[in-house]
């Protein structure tokens, strides 16, 4: 068994120095100053691989090389997009950095409601509550037919939620969703951006009303607890708590 540790690259205020002091064996991280889309290089993966090397570590995983979107709903350059795809994955066995990760969610990547959220220990961790993601969902991003996904119970809580959640909670709630997390992850969103909702909202739309995307089969991986398409699609949703898994 390897210790790892994901780790984002140069600018990550965790170093190297300090993940090889706690015991660390191996590192998780990926290319993370290259657009989403954009070739790895070979020279560009070497160079990684090789600074992380001179701490005494290894590249164990990729987390992540990702899907653009436009590979998700079939857009127009989605045939580039899946080679330069193919491209990358081949230079990073020819590196050596042969496991890595992925990930196919439309639109919404991983969630998280609260970036620090208290422990009775002192500590503080990124959360996942399902009625504030609900909130969100329902009251912010306003989703077409979002009830239908959500329990009565749930719904209820909602309710109840909406009648003491201050505008504050309500921007924090934004900017945790959207801005920090998806705008980290697909780099589309960034801080001081205007209406990052509207943003998101668009992409959905986008999405959704795709042609191609309609027609196509998806075989997703999403921690949404629903899947809008997988049901305008006829395929089989099979949801498990915080990992929602569709298959044809």
């Amino acid at each position: 068994m390897e210790k790892t540790w994901r780790w984002f690259g140069k600018n990550d205020k965790i170093t190297l120095d300090m993940l090889r002091q706690i015991g660390v064996e191996g590192i998780v991280t990926a290319l993370h100053a290259i657009p989403n889309g954009e070739v790895w290089t070979l020279e560009a993966i070497n160079d990684l691989k090789s600074y992380i090397e001179s701490y005494g570590l290894r590249w164990s995983v990729v987390e992540s090389l990702p899907v653009s979107e436009s590979i998700k709903y079939a857009g127009p350059d989605r045939d580039a997009l899946i080679e330069n795809y193919k491209i990358s994955l081949a230079n990073l066995g020819r590196a050596g950095v042969k496991t890595v990760c992925y990930n196919f969610m439309p639109v919404i990547d991983w969630i998280r409601t609260d970036l620090y959220h208290p422990w009775p220990d002192g500590t503080s961790s990124l959360y996942f509550d399902k009625i504030r993601f609900a909130y969100f969902d329902l009251r912010i991003l306003a989703r077409e037919g979002a009830e239908a996904d959500y329990t009565q119970e749930e719904l209820e809580q909602v309710a109840q939620l909406d009648a003491v959640i201050t505008e504050a909670e309500k921007d924090e709630l934004v900017d945790t969703i959207i801005v920090k997390t998806q705008g980290f992850v697909n780099g589309n969103i960034k801080e001081g951006d205007k209406n990052p909702v509207n943003i998101s909202a668009t992409c959905w739309r986008c999405i959704k009303t795709s042609t191609a995307m309609r027609c196509a089969k998806i075989c997703a991986t999403s921690l949404l607890l629903s899947c809008p398409f997988a049901k305008s699609m006829a395929l089989i949703c099979v949801c498990i708590p915080m990992i929602h898994l569709s298959k044809c």
